[in-house]
């Protein structure tokens, strides 16, 4: 049960151009390391955010609906939350029925979806109710998608941040020297945008 990718990011935040401007390279031949260094950046900044960067599909995968007697990590008072902040929109909820019939999809007039609160939500429609699922794990899908339209400049800092650490520092510790594994200033550049999901 939880989030499973379907479709990752497509582009990165940071352009080859910028990371080299950032790191002060000129040539071409590191182009292919920076811009694993990009992927990785971006990846460590979504971990330590919770937050997803790039547009990516994922899904939801529940046992139950919610509802006020069921609560955990991704149902809260009858309602669903999905990580990875900010949410763009839900694709589709797919449910296995009482009957065992999998692929039911929940019209989406029964529910509506709140893109502006933080975790993005699933509420019920006015007089809807969730439907009865099959009593076994893993019977709900939640189709989503999530990223930044725009994504902010401090993001974009963190990623630039850990590039240049990176490209100078390939190695976590060097012999008598000690080599932070984060650059100087990243906690505060992520500092806003760390999210910590409602326990």
């Amino acid at each position: 049960m939880g989030p499973t990718l379907i479709t990752g990011p497509t582009a990165e935040p940071v352009t080859i151009q910028e990371a080299k401007d950032h790191c002060r390279v000129e040539v071409d031949t590191d182009n292919a390391w920076l811009m694993r260094a990009v992927r990785r950046a971006r990846e460590q900044v979504e971990k330590d955010t919770r937050r997803q960067i790039m547009s990516a599909t994922y899904d939801l995968i529940l046992d139950k609906f919610p509802s006020n007697s069921y609560r955990n990590e991704f149902c809260h008072g009858n309602r669903i939350w999905l990580p990875f902040p900010p949410l763009q929109s839900v694709t589709s909820i797919t449910y296995t029925n009482e009957a065992g019939t999998p692929g039911q999809v929940l019209a989406a007039s029964n529910y509506k979806v709140d893109l502006t609160s933080l975790p993005g939500q699933i509420a019920l429609a006015f007089n809807a109710t969730w439907p009865s699922a099959y009593a076994e794990p893993n019977v709900i899908a939640v189709r989503f998608v999530c990223g930044y339209s725009v994504v902010p400049e401090s993001l974009n800092g963190a990623i630039l941040m850990l590039v240049a650490h990176w490209y100078e520092n390939r190695a976590a510790t060097e012999v008598g020297i000690r080599i932070a594994p984060i650059p100087l200033g990243y906690s505060e550049q992520i500092g806003d945008f760390v999210y910590r999901e409602a326990a």
